[in-house]
């Protein structure tokens, strides 16, 4: 089984298992086409992080540090981690034109008991880190390492490299964004992702899925015709986001 740590909260802040209210599912929105490939492929993926587009985001894993703070100069993570972000807000416009901007867009509804089970019972090789991410003004991101992490950097301790790699600007604060981290223990040949099929944890994607929500920027008949398609395929729960619902509510116009 692989070891799960929590970074910048905890496995009770993750379930809400200390909170009476209903626990919202963890959001992921992406085109539709990696939608298709993760259902049919019965897979997980998991990205590079050198490849993310926000050079502040990856400062850390791209740089190249003093000589005498480690050996090699590079980040002892660098293409050993492969991430997947997920966000506890509710949809936005944001959320949708970010992320399906060049497609027909889906969010995807998780589980949350069911993505740590699925987590937990990976191979023992991959470490696991479930991060919250930590929303800074770009002076702070930018600011010297020891002022980042007061205690001083450890490139041993694998928690100073999941907070690193959870820094993210205040601009993006509206995403609530959780951050799931896969280190493998050896790195392999550079690969932009991996994917992970469930099986290997004796699980199934469509168990993690609670539903599949469809672009508020659908016309009607696309979305009926997409819902039909996708219900009839992998008999899951398929709705339509209300989002922009009150925009288009002729019965409700105000001169």
């Amino acid at each position: 089984m692989a070891n799960v740590r929590f970074v910048n909260f905890t496995e009770k802040d993750f379930l809400a298992t200390n909170k009476k209210e209903i626990v919202p599912p963890l959001c992921k929105f992406m085109q539709l086409e990696y939608a298709l490939q993760m259902l049919d492929g019965n897979q997980m993926c998991f990205l590079n992080p050198t490849g993310w587009e926000d050079p502040l985001e990856k400062r850390f894993i791209v740089a190249q540090y003093p000589k005498n703070k480690i050996d090699d100069r590079k980040f002892p993570w660098k293409d050993r981690v492969f991430c997947s972000c997920f966000t506890e807000a509710g949809a936005s416009e944001a959320h949708w034109k970010i992320h399906a901007n060049n497609g027909i867009g889906v969010e995807l509804k998780i589980k949350r008991d069911e993505l740590l089970k699925f987590l937990r019972n990976l191979p023992d090789n991959i470490q696991v880190f479930i991060s919250k991410v930590e929303y800074r003004p770009v002076s702070e991101i930018t600011t010297s390492l020891s002022k980042i992490l007061p205690q001083g950097l450890n490139f041993s301790d694998d928690e100073h490299m999941a907070r690193l790699l959870s820094l993210k600007r205040n601009a993006y604060q509206y995403e609530k964004e959780i951050r799931i981290m896969l280190l493998f223990d050896d790195k392999g040949e550079t690969k932009n992702k991996v994917l992970v099929p469930t099986k290997v944890s004796k699980c199934s994607i469509k168990k993690i899925i609670k539903s599949i929500v469809l672009s508020p920027f659908l016309k009607e008949k696309e979305r009926d015709l997409l819902r039909e398609c996708l219900q009839d395929k992998y008999d899951l729960r398929i709705e339509r986001s209300h989002l922009l619902d009150k925009y288009f509510d002729v019965a409700t116009l105000k001169w």
